[in-house]
């Protein structure tokens, strides 16, 4: 997929921390997913001592759980650190943009990214990159939202807004919400081994945090909606849908990959592909 080069990049305008409730709406993101990542990682032996990478680190929540629980030492990078400022526990924040060229981080034990890869316009030139991040033997893991079916939605006015949500993000930001389907092939090119995913889909009205985020995400995708035919009524009602306790809906799911950078051969060269 080619994206306009010129097209809005996400937090420029569209979900920027200068907007009064993206604060809330990350957290409420980061309290439905974080048990996943967690469960993922634990799983995969993420330990002390490691050192890892966390790309796109948003409120901080995940970077600190590495650090705290699993006792490693984490750099957490995003292009925006506003929501980092004052995470406790040892964190290096850095505030960097991972398309740049001139970024190049090191070498880590573990490079993390959660929806992060779909919203970026050069994707598909980072992940050699990324590959190149990780010390022998290291672990790539990326989550990624993948895009439902619309026959999925059952609220009318909830499915009009949610496809309309999901054209937004293509139209204005150049988001691929089809990109995590294609990282085990991509992972497997690049020369990772022990490849597996995992995929979830949180619903709206079971976990409180991911209702608040989906709230938010159309509140903020509203202006582009009614500009594009959706009828004002229609949008309150499906906020309503949202809000209603005994509502039932997913918005995406979560596609989460990883995979495992050959281990250095006896002679000291890398076994790898790259």
């Amino acid at each position: 997929m080619t994206v306009d080069s010129s097209a809005q990049r996400y937090g420029d305008v569209l979900f920027s921390s200068g907007c009064d409730s993206e604060r809330e709406r990350l957290g409420g993101l980061a309290g439905a997913l974080d048990p996943i990542s967690r469960d993922v990682l634990s799983g995969l032996g993420v330990a002390c001592g490691w050192c890892c990478l966390d790309i796109g680190a948003g409120t901080g929540t995940l970077s600190h759980w590495l650090t705290r629980q699993a006792g490693a030492r984490v750099t957490a990078v995003d292009r925006d650190t506003a929501f980092l400022k004052g995470i406790p526990g040892e964190l290096d924040v850095l505030q960097a943009d991972i398309t740049d060229p001139g970024f190049r981080p090191g070498q880590f034990d573990l490079v993390h990214a959660r929806l992060v890869l779909m919203h970026v316009h050069e994707r598909e030139d980072l992940l050699p990159r990324m590959f190149s991040w990780l010390k022998p033997g290291a672990l790539l893991v990326l989550s990624d939202a993948v895009m439902l079916p619309e026959t999925q939605f059952l609220h009318p006015h909830y499915r009009e807004a949610v496809t309309g949500h999901y054209r937004m993000m293509a139209e204005v930001i150049g988001s691929d919400l089809r990109f995590a389907h294609r990282y085990p092939q991509m992972f497997a090119d690049m020369g990772l081994t022990a490849i597996g995913s995992h995929t979830y889909r949180p619903v709206v009205g079971v976990d409180h945090g991911f209702t608040e985020f989906v709230e938010g995400t159309l509140r903020q995708s509203r202006d582009f909606l009614l500009t594009h035919g959706m009828q004002p009524g229609a949008m309150d009602e499906a906020l309503a849908h949202v809000r209603r306790p005994d509502t039932r809906e997913p918005f995406f799911e979560v596609r989460t990959t990883w995979g495992r950078k050959p281990p250095a051969s006896p002679q000291g060269r890398h076994l790898d592909h790259s």
